[in-house]
């Protein structure tokens, strides 16, 4: 009786968690929730990447960003490799550079794997990061042992796993994205238990300004003057930089004197370091990069002066420093520092990365208002400096490449996407696309439970739970990128590149593992409640391996249903095993044809053989390798008979064609 009396306690609590707090709750509330759960999913998940890591093919353009990666690591050595490389707006190199350098020490550490398998185990590891901050993420918001539940949950989506090992741009998107979260709200719950509201808090704007006033009059003349002389200069300075152009003119004549070899020395000396041979090219060209030059020193250095004339200002008044949260315990955390890194690394990776930021900034906001705004500006200050110092395509001209780069996104080149039987192209997708494939290619079970999840969060918004807000930002986290997708036509073609907007939808599926959960009495129906809402997951990832980023549900009618409806090899990582079959049966120096591309095949094919392109023709071929979604050629009126298919249900991947007769 009193176990059961303990029971009906604890489900009329559901809804009131000391944890869940504005925005997103104090984790040490959750001290009772052992960690060991999470730590033998992540070990678990060790041993399985390190036992599959070298089953998987290469992606489309795995190899090109292995070589931005490689070449990227060179440029302290005084390599420009990096800036002959294509596409350089699309991404900064920041895990490139990871994923390259770590898959050479991996493919030492195992014998006979690939470097490429080094890169997916890589990849897969990155994953488990993001396994982890889901977890701190699902403690904000759920009870023991839910919140590890909802991990395994996670972790176990087929579409997830499939994608961890071989996507090496939007898996590691997703994990600094929800990095950026937790740091910055781990940063947020030490500065709510150590804040102290200003003295003037309670006497509103006519305190502020009363004791603003007070502590000027207690000034020193010669200090005042000093702030007055201070502030006068940084006014004037910025108003040169921006109108006057008394600073830019000045700029102007050093670039034209040093052209002429009549610059003072030192600035000569600087001059000729860079300009090799400057008679060569026209005045004309160092001026278009001394303007580009002056714009983005000019914006910086308003910045900063104006940044550091307010810190001065609130060190003389501290009045005016708490107005604005001017203080260390914030700016200078080392979760607030590790975030403000995080979101500089994930803008690097994909410019939507800067939405993480804003979140947190948003955040902060709720909690702090305008006593978070020295630490937000320190936080976008770190972020930028993060983003810059990883996208050396940025360093010729920081702001205007940065917008460049920003259009580019925004508009992207040509591509089309299978969808409901159809093509559409990139950036003008139908405005389900995103709500369609959450329901076709997450497991029934997360599914389901999320449409009840995201019932129970409604219900508790309405009676302002404590856990609300960080249910609001969920909410954002997902509506903002969907809103924008529909309303403006985001470009995209890839369900993959939406997949950061997920762990959301699984965090509510959390919530309504829970909502369940909490009605049973006994442990071995939450148990089984557990096991049946994994089981799909895990049965997909059986079935499908080593293709799982290919799962449908059995709402779509699994990946037969999907086949010709949706994209499904869209990455053709079944070349691997294509060319495997053709290691085993092809005589020594057969000539291999992979219609596309050859790279994705050959750190896998045999070294005598010899493979080529489609333009090299088909004379002399002895096999095709035809991977189904690029390739439109019917091969069988050339010559070619199937000799292997690859295949899951009745989709038909890749297929090995073999010559029938050499001529």
């Amino acid at each position: 009786m009193g176990r059961d009396r303990e029971d009906q306690v604890s489900r009329k609590d559901v809804g009131s968690r000391e944890s869940a707090g504005a925005p997103g709750g104090d984790p040490s509330a959750k001290a009772r929730s052992t960690l060991w759960p999470v730590v033998l999913l992540l070990a678990l998940g060790l041993v399985v990447g390190i036992w599959l890591g070298n089953d998987f093919g290469m992606s489309w353009d795995e190899y090109r960003n292995a070589d931005v990666g490689a070449d990227a690591l060179r440029l302290p050595s005084g390599s420009w490799d990096y800036f002959s490389n294509p596409s350089l707006a699309d991404h900064g190199p920041v895990y490139f550079m990871v994923f390259s350098a770590g898959s050479q020490v991996i493919s030492r550490l195992f014998p006979g794997w690939t470097e490429a398998d080094g890169r997916h185990l890589i990849n897969f590891l990155t994953f488990l990061a993001a396994v982890l901050t889901f977890y701190l993420l699902s403690r904000r918001l759920l009870r023991r042992p839910y919140d590890w539940m909802a991990t395994v949950l996670f972790a176990t989506q087929p579409l997830f796993f499939g994608y961890a090992f071989v996507n090496q741009k939007d898996i590691p998107f997703l994990a600094a994205f929800m990095a950026t979260v937790v740091a910055g709200l781990a940063a947020l719950d030490r500065w709510r238990a150590s804040e102290r509201p200003p003295e003037h808090a309670e006497n509103g704007a006519r305190g502020f300004r009363s004791s603003l006033k007070a502590q000027w009059l207690g000034l020193s003349t010669s200090r005042k003057l000093l702030l007055g002389i201070l502030g006068l200069a940084v006014v004037g300075l910025s108003l040169d930089l921006l109108f006057f152009g008394t600073s830019h003119r000045f700029g102007k004549s050093l670039v034209e004197a040093a052209y002429n070899g009549a610059a003072l020395a030192p600035l000569q000396g600087l001059f000729d370091s860079f300009a090799v041979d400057a008679y060569k090219t026209p005045i004309e060209a160092y001026f278009g990069k001394y303007e580009a030059l002056f714009t983005n020193l000019s914006i910086a250095t308003i910045a900063l002066l104006g940044f550091g004339t307010l810190c001065l200002f609130s060190l003389a008044l501290p009045s005016l420093g708490g107005r604005w949260g001017f203080s260390r315990v914030l700016a200078g955390s080392p979760a607030w520092v590790g975030s403000a890194v995080l979101l500089g690394f994930t803008i690097c990776m994909r410019q939507v990365g800067a939405f993480v930021g804003l979140l947190v900034s948003l955040a902060a906001l709720h909690q702090g208002r305008s006593r978070a705004f020295f630490s937000l500006v320190v936080y976008w200050m770190i972020a930028g400096v993060a983003t810059l110092a990883t996208w050396p395509y940025l360093w010729p001209d920081p702001l205007q490449r940065f917008i460049d780069s920003m259009q580019l996104a925004a508009v992207f080149s040509p591509h089309s996407t299978l969808f409901r039987g159809q093509r559409f192209a990139s950036g003008n997708l139908p405005w389900d696309f995103f709500p369609t494939l959450t329901l076709l290619q997450l497991t029934e079970t997360a599914v389901l439970l999320a449409a009840i999840g995201l019932f129970v969060a409604f219900l508790g918004m309405i009676r302002r739970e404590q856990r609300t807000f960080l249910i609001e930002i969920l909410v954002l986290w997902v509506g903002v990128p969907l809103a924008l997708l529909i309303a403006f036509k985001t470009a995209g073609y890839e369900f993959r590149q939406f997949l950061f907007m997920l762990p959301p939808v699984l965090l509510l599926a959390g919530i309504g593992l829970e909502a369940i959960g909490t009605r049973f009495r006994r442990s071995w129906a939450t148990g089984a409640l557990f096991v049946l809402a994994v089981l799909p997951g895990v049965l997909g990832i059986i079935q499908l391996h080593p293709y799982e980023y290919i799962y449908f549900n059995s709402f779509a009618g699994g990946v037969s249903g999907a086949d010709g409806q949706y994209q499904l090899e869209r990455e053709c990582l079944s070349y691997r095993e294509a060319i495997e079959v053709v290691n085993r049966i092809a005589r020594p120096g057969a000539v291999v044809v992979v219609p596309q591309q050859t790279n994705q095949v050959e750190p896998f094919a045999r070294p005598d053989l010899v493979l080529r392109d489609i333009s090299g023709g088909l004379d002399d071929a002895d096999f095709v390798l035809s991977c189904t979604w690029r390739d439109k050629d019917d091969f069988s009126t050339k010559g070619f008979s199937r000799a292997y298919v690859v295949r899951r249900g009745t989709a038909v991947l890749t297929e090995v064609l073999e010559r029938a007769e050499h001529p």
